[in-house]
């Protein structure tokens, strides 16, 4: 008889050897977990330099039932053990921990062996409720000894009923594990000594169990009383990157927050719980680094049961044990009722009924049917969490989701003809959903890489792929008529948004051309304004100098010196009056009394130029300026007699000299049409070369001619271009101008997002602050004696007064793994009355809700809509305070829009459409952000917002805000 023996290399083999990569070896030990009746699936990474932690660390949790010491003797470190479905059965009502019957995932006994797969150091701890702590103490190096039998290790394992004691507990099991290292199996060779040494140094750098982790396993089981703890000391590189990398990262760390962040089916509600952020159930990997704690995977939202509803394109349905699929689809707003067949002969296939849900958007946002906040939204998303995944009851089968695992090869298809072949792995999510009990030949490969490749497999692989391309020609693809038609839709819907563009571009046009008239008109009547005022004083001047003029003519008393500062003086008179022309812009009208004054202005104007005039005339007569005037006027006429007969000379020969070259052309030309003729009347055959001879003589005086033209025409061309000239410089300013205009804008837009990140800074280290202010004030109260209690009373109360205040806050900022829910008109009046109730009562504000606005309801974010009334009413407490009537209503119309009304100060027809603009705002104080981070905000939700002046809406002839469905751009108009 022969028995089979089992080598210690077959740890090796069957655990971090086997295991795929790290999500899956995490997922591995959490799914033991949840099969334990676990809710809570935690994963912490401890840095160096956190606390007392000397080296990194890593631990795994999970809240479940626990084991006992038979459970770890017996099953934990027993491979191969029996499948989870029988143990499941037969599980007692207190393992069960009061939960409902669940569907177990593990089924081939190693799934425990993945924890080799994240360190060789480890240290197990689990307890049972109302039972003693059990600890197990391993090094995965021992696997490497090839040459040892499995039966030969020995596996520390013991029992203590107190947490104080686990160092001590540690310590003795590390001792045990030392004789593991006696025997002579690791003195063969040289490679087995060496692992033999790394074993003994971890034995010796680990001996020490940090307090801060001794302090967490104290907190986890003092929480939960039960539960599994595996201690992982000198963890992989891998796990110590995530401290220096973002879970945005697009790399393997990126596939890891994808992975683990749905690692429980977001789209079901029956596991919906697992995705709360209100409570600590679900997978959470927390990072403690530098005295703080990261929650990791509360940087990205995960895909939601909403977004796959949402969607502007989806599939629901189910594919029965033929593999026909029943459903319905949805073509952007369209929702058609399809049923679809394999082409093949009907059979039961080896898979059997499945549910498919997955939704997908178009590949460009101006092709898109969603709003561009909301494909902004999906956009984000896809890039971290697109695929199509597998669920098996409730939980991610990995690595399905992965770029690198698209089984159903969308984007090898897609490199061939991305319009027929739609879809793509980067531009969908979703899921198929699996049952181990309906679906037994559809499991994992021991490696847990993916579905094993089996007969079942192929036929479900080969039918989904049919049914895909199969959509694409009928529905999505290029050529698909449903697509044909959706186009067409949406080239008319553009043409009319670009008519409704126009509109509204002839109506800025308009506006603006009537702004640029006001300023002109501005300018016009300051220039006149202040021109009045220097004409009068020049005409002072002038009637002052021609006093002061006269009295020394009388006295006969001017020299040479003075004839130059009269004359310099009245040469600055000339220059002051040259520049107060004024005339009338063209395009602005004139009220009578600006003509008035334009009219009054130029008589001035004109009795200033008749002073000067007059002035001009007394210095001309009373000096030597005449005598000077009269040579210099003989002077230029001799001059310009010179110039003029040497011109009139050079034109007449340059005159005769092209008559000169007509007639010779004439000539020429009627010499040669007498030889041409005389040459075509004789029969000659030369007479075609000499036709062409002559043709050709014919040819050069033309082109004589014309290169007289041709510098005709450069000359033309030159003064041309010297007029277009100008005409770019002028475009080459408008330019400028639109270039300034979007460099504000980009500058604007950069001040927001630098604002967004302060505020996260902000939010995150408060977070961080409150939590330790917390917990102090818990510890402190079961230390403070008697007579501090009256002092630690004060405190609480202060501090829970302020998270009052904060938790009123809460609602308006979190957006991070949120969910809709029902918001009633009475919801958000109470809201409002939290925030204003004290300052209407002040400012005594009658405070309206109508029965139809308490009535009204809507289905969305708290988060979102929340701000934007908030918002609102605050700026409605400005504009009302310097008003007699004093109100604010809120209000639902016939059409189901929200009206807020105030009876404050009315807008005028620009802030209607310009109270959104980013960075406006007509308050002292203001930053100009609310409004338009409302609208904005509201658009990702299918809403929008507008402001009116319609007597219909703006009861109180005041501002009237409405809250309306998203109808794309401008809706208000």
């Amino acid at each position: 008889m022969a028995n089979f023996r089992t080598k210690a290399r077959a740890i090796d083999l069957l655990g971090k050897n086997q295991i795929a990569d790290l999500p899956t070896s995490i997922s591995e030990l959490w799914k033991n977990g949840y099969d334990a009746y676990g809710d809570r699936f935690h994963a912490d990474l401890y840095c160096k330099g956190y606390k007392d932690v000397e080296q990194e660390l890593f631990l795994i949790k999970d809240d479940g039932h626990g084991m006992s010491y038979e459970d770890i003797i017996n099953r934990w470190i027993v491979l191969g053990t029996d499948s989870k479905k029988s143990q499941s059965i037969n599980l007692n009502e207190q393992d069960k921990l009061g939960k409902e019957q669940r569907v177990s995932l593990g089924e081939k006994g190693i799934g425990r062996l993945s924890s080799a797969f994240l360190g060789n150091h480890m240290l197990l701890i689990t307890k049972k409720e109302n039972d003693d702590f059990q600890m197990l103490f391993i090094n995965w190096q021992i696997g490497e000894n090839y040459n040892a039998f499995l039966e030969e290790l020995e596996i520390p394992v013991a029992s203590f009923n107190q947490i104080k004691d686990l160092q001590l507990v540690y310590t003795q099991l590390q001792n045990e594990f030392r004789n593991n290292l006696k025997l002579d199996s690791w003195n063969h060779d040289m490679l087995l000594l060496q692992t033999k040494i790394n074993i003994e140094s971890d034995l010796t750098n680990y001996k020490i169990i940090p307090s801060a982790i001794l302090d967490d396993i104290n907190e986890w089981y003092k929480k939960f009383k039960h539960g599994t703890v595996f201690v992982v000391f000198n963890p992989i590189k891998e796990l110590k990157d995530l401290a220096n990398k973002s879970s945005t990262d697009n790399s393997d760390t990126g596939y890891f927050t994808s992975a683990l962040s749905g690692l429980f089916n977001p789209f079901e509600d029956e596991f919906k719980k697992y995705l709360d952020t209100d409570n600590d159930t679900g997978a959470k990997i927390y990072i403690y680094k530098e005295e703080n704690k990261v929650d990791y995977l509360a940087t990205k939202e995960f895909f939601t049961k909403d977004d796959l509803v949402n969607c502007e394109h989806w599939i629901d349905g189910n594919f029965d044990d033929f593999g026909c699929f029943t459903g319905n689809i949805k073509v952007d707003t369209e929702v058609i009722e399809y049923i679809w067949k394999p082409n093949r002969l009907p059979k039961e296939t080896e898979y059997k009924n499945f549910k498919i849900k997955l939704a997908f958007i178009e590949g460009k946002e101006g092709i898109s049917s969603l709003s561009p906040e909301q494909y902004s939204i999906y956009k984000r998303k896809l890039d971290s969490f697109s695929g199509l995944l597998i669920y098996r009851d409730g939980f991610r089968v990995l690595p399905y989701g992965k770029l690198d695992a698209d089984f159903l090869e969308f984007e090898q298809r897609r490199s061939k003809s991305a319009g027929s072949h739609y879809f793509s792995h980067r531009k969908m999510f979703g899921y198929i959903a699996l049952s181990k009990e309906e679906n037994p030949n559809l499991y994992d490969k021991a490696g847990r890489e993916g579905l094993t490749s089996n007969k079942a497999y192929k036929e479900f692989k080969s039918d989904l792929i049919e049914f895909f391309e199969t959509l694409a020609k009928e529905y999505y693809g290029t050529n698909s008529e449903l697509k044909k038609t959706r186009d067409q839709r949406r080239e008319e819907q553009k043409k009319l948004k670009e008519f409704e563009k126009n509109e509204i571009d002839n109506r800025k046009r308009l506006l603006e051309e009537k702004k640029q008239a006001k300023i002109q008109h501005d300018i016009f009547r300051k220039d006149l304004k202040e021109s009045y005022a220097v004409l009068k004083e020049l005409i002072i001047n002038c009637i002052k100098f021609e006093n002061d003029l006269n009295a020394i003519i009388s006295m006969e008393c001017i020299n040479e010196l003075d004839e130059v500062r009269f004359f310099y003086k009245l040469d600055n008179f000339e220059k002051i009056i040259s520049k107060l022309k004024i005339i009338k812009p063209e395009g602005i009208l004139l009220s009578d009394r600006d003509k008035d004054r334009l009219f009054s202005y130029g008589e001035e104007y004109q009795e200033a130029k008749n002073i000067l005039k007059r002035l001009n005339y007394i210095l001309r007569c009373n000096t030597r300026i005449n005598k000077l005037l009269d040579s210099y006027l003989e002077k230029q006429k001799k001059f310009s007699n010179e110039i003029v007969n040497d011109k009139q000379t050079s034109i007449e020969n340059i005159s005769a000299n092209f008559s000169v070259i007509i007639n010779n052309i004439k000539s020429q030309y009627s010499k040669y049409e007498i030889e041409l003729k005389s040459i075509s009347k004789v029969d000659n055959k030369d007479n075609s070369g000499i036709l062409r001879s002559k043709l050709l003589e014919l040819d050069q005086i033309v082109s004589d001619y014309n290169e007289e033209k041709v510098y005709l025409e450069k000359a033309r061309d030159f003064f041309a271009n010297m007029t277009y000239q100008k005409n770019d410089i002028e475009l080459l300013h408008i330019y400028k101008n639109e270039y300034t205009i979007l460099e504000k804008k980009v500058n604007e837009l950069q001040e927001l997002a630098q604002l967004g990140i302060s505020i996260e800074l902000i939010d995150h280290q408060f977070n961080v602050l409150y939590g330790n202010i917390h917990k102090s004030l818990v510890d402190l109260g079961a230390k403070i004696k008697p007579n501090e209690k009256e002092i630690f009373s004060s405190l609480k109360t202060s501090f829970e007064h302020l998270e009052r205040n904060h938790k009123l806050l809460v609602p308006l900022y979190r957006t991070m793994r949120r969910s809709k829910r029902m918001i009633t008109g009475r919801d958000i009046k109470k809201t409002i009355l939290d925030f204003y109730e004290i300052s209407f009562k002040k400012e005594d504000i009658e405070f309206k809700t109508t029965d139809n606005f308490l009535n009204y309801s809507i289905n969305t974010f708290e988060s979102i809509i929340m701000p934007v009334y908030i918002n609102i009413i605050n700026n409605a407490l400005y504009w009302i305070r310097s008003t007699e009537k004093k109100i604010i209503r809120l209000d639902v119309n016939e059409n189901g829009e929200v009206l807020i009304i105030n009876s404050g100060k009315k807008m005028s027809f620009t802030e209607l459409d310009r109270c959104f603009e980013l960075f406006y705002s007509k308050k002292p104080s203001g930053r100009g952000m609310g409004l338009y981070l409302a609208r904005t905000n509201l658009r990702t939700v299918g809403l929008d917002i507008y402001a009116t002046n319609d007597k219909e809406y703006n009861k109180f002839e005041g501002a009237c805000f409405v809250i309306t469905s998203y109808r794309g751009e401008n809706n208000e108009l």
